[in-house]
């Protein structure tokens, strides 16, 4: 039987298409390290740069362990259930160039949290958002339901479709902007 197939409707884009990222972090020989899970672990493989995320997402990563390091502010152990920081959690809004940085932590209270905000949005301008997400559970799901904004709106604004979009932490988007927008013209 024959099945008669549409064509695809394929990204121009298959490197730096995706608009958010989340990283988990691991303590390693006094040094803190983001990465991703090796497949089917909860091994952290520390990645330098992904070719799937923007580049500036790499830069804001590494700067904010390096803050962590030099504040000693922990980070989480799976096995003893014990530490603060857990996910260092990104998404820009393509066509507004803004930035939401996520830290989803295990309590609401942030260490040295001025001085944090002061040096990463004086470095990366592009940051309007700064969120302190919480997850006290022993889980391995990446984001808490309590948010709390300390920095900027709580939001950054992104245009899909002519449409102004507000995303906050919390808010679902496709991770490719450019996919979505030709999917939903095609469905209009």
């Amino acid at each position: 039987e024959n099945i008669n197939l549409k064509k695809i409707i394929s990204a121009d884009e298959t490197l730096r298409y995706r608009n958010k990222a989340q990283y988990p972090v691991k303590k390693e020989n006094g040094k803190i390290r983001a990465g991703f899970f090796a497949a089917r672990t909860h091994d952290i493989i520390p990645c330098e740069d992904c070719l799937l995320q923007p580049e500036l997402f790499s830069l804001i990563v590494d700067e904010v362990c390096k803050f962590f390091e030099e504040k000693n502010i922990s980070v989480y152990d799976e096995k003893t259930n014990k530490g603060f920081l857990r996910h260092i959690y990104l998404r820009i809004a393509e066509m507004t160039g803004e930035i939401m940085l996520t830290l989803v932590a295990t309590d609401s209270n942030m260490k040295s949290k001025n001085e944090f905000v002061e040096k990463i949005t004086t470095k990366f301008p592009q940051i309007k958002s700064i969120i302190l997400n919480v997850n006290r559970e022993k889980t391995n799901v990446i984001l808490g339901n309590e948010c709390i904004n300390i920095f900027g709106d709580g939001y950054i604004t992104d245009i899909l479709c002519d449409t102004k979009i507000k995303l906050s932490a919390l808010s679902f988007y496709q991770v490719n902007r450019i996919q979505a927008e030709k999917l939903y013209n095609k469905a209009k």
